[in-house]
């Protein structure tokens, strides 16, 4: 009897020991979650589906197989670089500009306490667009350049043999 008695405190001692570890898996895993809860922004100014839309776009913008940050496009814009904005990624750029509403709202100040590198990529990104002056303008007229360029080769080529005439 005290043989059958010693088994049966092996498999409670051991489902105990299953249980702890289960127990301790939890707690590892709530760590990790509010770990990352800790790291994600506390402050959101523009909606969740905008927001996945933009990051979305931003991680297409590469040159050179290297990603662009957002100083990189602010810069291009600013500089009209079109080396490293095509016309596919202005087209995209467009579509991304802060509306009316929105860029009133992503220059107002911030809440007390909050820092700009505290928001999530996608709202940084809109309030740096926000800062550049007339950006709808900008990329409205640098994208009909680049897309007109195009179509005017063949026409320069014709009026040069009309002026040559």
């Amino acid at each position: 009897m005290s043989a059958l008695d010693l088994g049966k405190v092996d498999v409670l001692t051991k489902r105990l020991q299953d249980v702890q570890d289960v127990f301790k898996l939890r707690q590892k895993v709530a760590k990790k979650k509010e770990a990352k809860a800790a790291k994600e922004p506390k402050v959101e100014l523009i909606d969740g589906k905008r927001q996945t839309n933009l990051l979305i776009a931003l991680n297409q913008f590469k040159t050179d197989g290297k990603q662009l940050t957002n100083e990189d496009i602010w810069t291009a814009i600013k500089e009209t670089d079109a080396d490293k904005l095509n016309i596919d990624k202005l087209e995209r750029l467009q579509n991304m500009v802060p509306q009316e509403g929105e860029a009133e709202m992503l220059l107002a100040p911030l809440p007390p306490g909050v820092k700009v590198t505290d928001l999530d990529l996608a709202t940084q990104f809109l309030i740096g667009l926000a800062k550049i002056p007339l950006v709808t303008e900008r990329l409205a007229a640098w994208l009909f350049y680049e897309s007109s360029s195009g179509l005017l080769g063949p026409v320069k080529h014709n009026i040069g043999l009309l002026n040559g005439a």
